[in-house]
């Protein structure tokens, strides 16, 4: 007889459990929708509304954060961050890492917490943890174009739309929640939910920007200067 038979029907009944939803909390769904992101003004949708962030807030205990020993990894190439948007959990670390052949200098004068990675090159990168919830708005001092934002979470149940503004987050416990719904172009949405065992199909849901690409390009460099010159516009 195999001695280590009982164990191993018990690392199958686990993965059983896992592969129908279930949570250290019991049953586990997933929360899924759309979001419509119209212009500054309402008048006429933007041509992707991606780069939404959906995410959820329990009401009643909090949810434990999964913990993340691996570095989450934002790239800079053709003058550009990827990811554009980037939802994380408080407490994890961000590498920048500078994949162009010219130099870079990530930067964020967010009051919540302010950081300068100094000028590196191609092949390097920097680290940051961000411990402080909140979004953040990130840019380069050499290149006014690059922009980055950053949103800090309590929890890993948050998700980003794709071009067509659908979203999915999933194994989420049942339970009450405020589900947040943010635009990097300044649209936002609160709204209080129910997850059951099934979990959710959330109705479409429409913001509408409150900024449009010339103002979230015009911020200052990392001094409060305006950049010395126009090097390139952020298109969407």
């Amino acid at each position: 007889m195999n001695n280590n038979q009982p164990f191993l029907s018990i690392i199958l009944l686990l993965g059983a459990f896992a592969g129908l939803g279930f949570s250290a909390n019991g049953y586990a769904g997933d929360v899924s929708g759309q979001v419509e992101v119209l212009k500054k003004g309402g008048r006429a949708p933007l041509e992707s509304f991606a780069y939404t962030v959906v995410s959820l807030i329990p009401k009643g205990k909090p949810v434990a954060p999964l913990a993340s020993a691996k570095p989450i990894i934002v790239n800079q190439k053709g003058k550009r961050f990827f990811p554009r948007v980037l939802p994380i959990v408080k407490g994890q670390v961000v590498h920048f890492y500078n994949l162009d052949e010219l130099d870079h200098n990530v930067f964020s004068t967010d009051e919540k917490y302010s950081f300068d990675l100094g000028r590196y090159p191609k092949g390097d990168f920097r680290p940051v943890t961000f411990n402080v919830n909140g979004n953040y708005k990130v840019y380069c001092n050499i290149h006014q174009d690059m922009i980055l934002d950053i949103v800090v979470l309590d929890n890993q149940y948050f998700a980003t739309t794709d071009e067509q503004g659908k979203y999915t987050l999933s194994n989420v416990p049942p339970g009450d929640y405020q589900l947040k719904i943010w635009h990097i172009y300044g649209g936002e949405q609160v709204k209080d939910i129910t997850v059951t065992e099934q979990g959710l199909e959330m109705a479409a849901v429409t913001l509408v920007s409150t900024k449009v690409i010339r103002e979230i390009e015009s911020h200052k460099n990392k001094h409060g200067k305006d950049y010395k010159k126009n090097r390139g516009r952020y298109r969407r």
